[in-house]
C-alpha cells in the first residue's frame, strides 16, 4: 500500500516510511529483535504483548506466513506494532499459506516499512526502550500532535513483569572433585493492559517456577571426567487440568507442582589419535 507511515519515539525522534500491514494508529513500548529469521515466532510470542517490535534484519517476510510456526493458539499476533526496513513483496516458501503483510492486515496490526531499523535500534540501545507509536492513513497529524499521543501513554505497554532470582554456588573439594549448585526462581506477573484490552490475557495469578541444578564432577585424569547430576523444575502451572472454562491456563497459587525431574550419570573421555 502506498502512502506515508511514521514511527514516533517518546523523545521526539521520528522515522518516516510507508504503511506495512494495517493502516491506522498503535501505541506501545518500542523494543527490537535482532533475529535473522523466525519473525513469525516473534510476532506470536505473548511476551511481546503491547510492544512495537523493530526488526534489525534488512528483509522480513520472504518465507511468508504459515499455520505451523506460531507460538500462540490460533496464530494470534501479540505485538502492538511492527517496524521493518524491506518487506518482501511475495512469499517464497512451500509451507507458506499467505504473506506476512496480509496476515498483519487480517489481525489489524499497524506497521511501518522503509525505515532505517538499525538506526532505530542504535537509538534504543543508547537511550533504552521508550514509548512509541506508529501512525498512518487517517491517524496522521502534525509532529507535535503525534508526540503528544505517544507521551500520553500512561500504562506500561509490556504485559509481563518478570522477576528472576538466580544463585550459583561452586565448591572445590579436591583438585579432582567439585560440586556446582544452581537455583533459579522466576515469577511472571500478567495484567490487563487498558491500552490494548482486546489483546490482553485474563488477570491470572503469577506464573511461578523454581529450577534446581546440582552437578558433581570428578576428574579421573586429564581427558576423563565422571559426572553425576540432578535437576528439577517446579511450576505452579496445573498441566493436568490445562484450561479453565474461559480458556485460560490454570495456576495453583501457593504450591508448586513437579514438572520434571532428572538424574543423570555421564562419563566423558577425550580420545587422542
Amino acid at each position: 500500500m502506498r502512502g506515508v507511515a511514521v514511527l514516533v519515539l517518546e523523545d521526539g525522534r521520528i522515522f518516516t516510511g510507508t504503511p506495512f500491514g494495517a493502516v491506522g494508529q498503535t501505541l506501545g513500548e518500542a523494543v527490537f529483535s535482532t533475529g535473522m529469521s523466525g519473525y513469525q515466532e516473534t510476532l506470536t510470542d505473548p511476551s511481546y504483548h503491547g510492544q512495537i517490535v523493530v526488526a534489525t534484519a534488512p528483509q522480513i517476510g520472504n518465507t511468508g506466513w504459515n499455520h505451523e510456526d506460531a507460538e500462540s493458539r490460533g496464530d494470534k499476533i501479540w505485538v502492538a506494532g511492527y517496524a521493518v526496513r524491506d518487506p518482501s513483496p511475495r512469499a517464497s516458501n512451500w509451507r507458506a499459506t499467505g504473506t506476512l503483510s496480509d496476515e498483519l492486515v487480517r489481525q489489524e496490526i499497524v506497521g511501518v516499512a522503509g525505515i532505517d531499523t538499525r538506526a532505530v535500534v542504535r537509538h534504543l540501545r543508547s537511550l533504552g526502550s521508550m514509548k512509541a507509536g506508529v501512525f498512518s492513513g487517517d491517524a496522521l497529524a502534525d509532529a507535535d500532535e503525534l508526540l503528544t499521543r505517544v507521551r500520553s501513554l500512561t500504562t506500561n505497554a509490556s504485559m509481563f513483569n518478570n522477576h528472576i532470582i538466580r544463585s550459583k554456588w561452586n565448591y572445590q573439594f579436591t583438585r579432582a572433585l567439585s560440586l556446582r549448585v544452581i537455583g533459579q526462581y522466576n515469577a511472571v506477573l500478567s495484567n490487563y493492559d487498558p491500552v490494548f484490552p482486546t489483546r490482553a490475557l485474563s488477570s491470572l495469578p503469577p506464573a511461578k517456577s523454581f529450577s534446581g541444578d546440582v552437578l558433581l564432577t570428578y576428574f579421573v585424569h586429564p581427558g576423563t571426567a565422571f559426572y553425576i547430576g540432578y535437576n528439577s523444575d517446579l511450576q505452579n502451572l496445573n498441566r493436568s487440568l490445562a484450561l479453565d472454562p474461559g480458556g485460560n491456563l490454570l495456576r495453583t497459587p501457593g504450591r508448586f507442582l513437579n514438572d520434571g525431574r532428572q538424574v543423570f550419570v555421564k562419563i566423558s573421555y577425550l580420545f587422542q589419535y
